[in-house]
């Protein structure tokens, strides 16, 4: 695991070997063991280092071979059902791979990575993100023939030399749903790569060009286990010479990872109180597969500028503070590997929001049903907005299931993957995700996905493995009531400090007065407008937000 920052550009004058180093600096709690550049007149790129596998000098970059040198963040597990020589750098066969076989990297390699490739010959250079965008690569046009790409944002912002705006279509994304849409950021000409995406660029004929792997989704009616499928992408990704440790939430997809992996690691449990489900089932669990997981009581006083400064964002949820805390106690065991759930709700249709999506008749109340805040709110808030033909060709069939997973696949997972990414990383720890391993993706390719029942396969497992979760119906999240967790004195600085043009203040303070008996979505609502002010502040912008006429 590491991070990566680059500048590439056929104008010399823009080539700064002193930036990319600052950066390369501003990202150093990705990769505290090593940090190497390389630089010609065309291009200054490097990383920083977080040795996971292969601890020696010989694994570090850049990796070199013929007329490439490439810089790389990633771990290769398996490429064709095989492991990978451990003598060698593991992202090795696959930058070669993508050279040459392009995109049919994506169904030969079990890998998370974001890769950057220069050919010193032709002046090319190639970017590629992996599957479903566990590991984050973003990136800028400075103009026409200067590209900026780092592994964090506030690596872009070194290069930038702070010189950065907002975004104004994605602020009201986040208003929203809690996160920008596709590629982009809440920042003004900042994007994502996006998953399963190779971008090649030769600077001689100015020759652009963006291959992606389409994502085949497919149902079936009945409940297939993907067990063994599971325990090989668990197993692959218990591959590592530092110490590896696993979230044990007291849900299915956590416990899962626990059964498979059995002793072999650290568990780490988090809880708010020992009446939680959560703290009873991971017990119950931990008993069953006699492991000792390290109970964390997590602590609410969480500092919410601290979290937009990690993830460069506004925050999405309170389910952000979890993660931080384990990950923080993960770090004083000297664990560098955590393998945590995500991807399994998504892929599986795990969340209990598929079910009401089951139910809707038209694209407007799949767009209702997806959004997390209360559009009726919004509408009295912001003035002249025009919401619904703003997202008119957010869908694009009457296939409302597959448009909602697609959807969440390629939004609220790549969020969701950010945010752990970003927050394990502030401590140098790599996360690793089973659930969205190439043996899952197999599986669901071979079979499709259980229209039926929601993680019906997931639960199968549990029913085959263990009667610990027979009586749970469903995991609660572990989000922070929004109420509890809104500093008052912030909230108010809301009305004072006015961000927004065209906003309704003397209503949003009727709201806040009675915050405790608004709705889940009207509480989320407050919840975002509070964080995009938090961040506005801290930021440091002084132009007003203008959404809408």
């Amino acid at each position: 695991m590491c991070g990566i920052v680059g500048i590439v550009s056929n104008n010399k004058k823009n080539i700064k070997p002193e930036r990319v180093k600052k950066a390369l600096q501003k990202i150093s709690h990705r990769g505290p063991d090593d940090m190497n550049m390389y630089s010609d007149d065309h291009i200054s790129f490097g990383y920083v280092r977080l040795a996971i596998r292969g601890l020696d000098k010989n694994h570090n970059q850049p990796i070199k071979f013929d007329n490439f040198i490439s810089f790389a963040n990633g771990e290769v597990y398996s490429k064709d059902n095989n492991k990978i020589d451990s003598n060698i750098n593991d992202l090795k066969p696959l930058i070669k791979d993508i050279i040459n076989d392009e995109i049919d990297v994506y169904d030969r390699y079990d890998a998370d990575f974001a890769i950057s490739i220069y050919n010193k010959e032709d002046k090319s250079i190639i970017l590629a993100r992996d599957y479903f965008g566990v590991k984050p690569l973003f990136y800028t046009w400075i103009d026409e023939e200067t590209l900026l790409f780092s592994s964090e944002i506030k690596g872009l912002f070194v290069l930038l030399n702070n010189n950065y705006e907002y975004d104004n279509d994605s602020i009201l994304d986040y208003l929203l749903f809690g996160y920008p849409l596709y590629k982009k950021t809440i920042y003004k000409n900042i994007f994502r790569l996006e998953p399963r995406t190779i971008f090649k660029w030769n600077l001689v004929t100015n020759e652009k060009k963006i291959i992606k792997k389409e994502l085949n989704i497919k149902y079936r009616n009945k409940t297939i286990s993907p067990v063994n499928y599971l325990e090989r992408a668990i197993k692959n990704r218990l591959i590592s010479d530092r110490n590896v440790g696993a979230h044990l939430s007291g849900g299915y997809d956590s416990s899962l990872i626990a059964y498979c992996s059995k002793n072999s690691i650290n568990y780490y449990s988090g809880y708010y109180n020992k009446t939680d489900n959560d703290y009873i089932f991971s017990n119950l669990i931990s008993k069953d597969i006699n492991i000792k997981p390290k109970m964390i009581h997590l602590k609410d006083n969480i500092n919410l500028k601290k979290f937009i400064n990690i993830l460069d964002a506004p925050v999405m949820s309170t389910g952000v503070f979890v993660p931080y805390q384990i990950a923080l106690n993960a770090n004083r065991d000297n664990v560098r590997v955590l393998l945590a759930g995500q991807g399994s709700d998504e892929l599986f249709l795990g969340y209990s929001r598929f079910n009401e999506i089951r139910k809707v008749h038209s694209k407007e109340e799949l767009f209702i049903e997806l959004i997390n805040s209360d559009l009726n709110m919004i509408n009295k808030l912001f003035m002249n907005l025009d919401i619904q033909k703003k997202y008119k060709n957010l869908f694009l069939s009457n296939n409302y299931l597959e448009e909602a997973q697609r959807f969440y696949i390629d939004n609220f997972l790549t969020e969701l993957l950010h945010i752990e990414d970003h927050v394990h990383m502030n401590f140098s720890i790599e996360n690793r995700t089973p659930y969205l391993g190439l043996d899952i993706v197999n599986f669901i390719k071979k079979y499709g996905i259980n229209i039926k029942c929601n993680k019906g396969d997931i639960k199968k497992i549990h029913t085959d493995k263990s009667t610990a979760l027979t009586k749970r119906k469903s995991k609660e999240n572990m989000n922070k009531s929004i109420k509890d967790v809104i500093n008052k004195e912030e909230l108010n600085n809301i009305i004072e400090s006015k961000i927004f043009n065209n906003f309704n203040y003397e209503l949003l303070k009727k709201y806040i007065d009675n915050l405790d008996n608004l709705t889940k979505k009207e509480q989320y609502t407050i919840w975002f407008i509070y964080n995009i002010n938090v961040w506005y502040k801290e930021k440091k912008f002084s132009k007003k937000i203008t959404l809408g006429g």
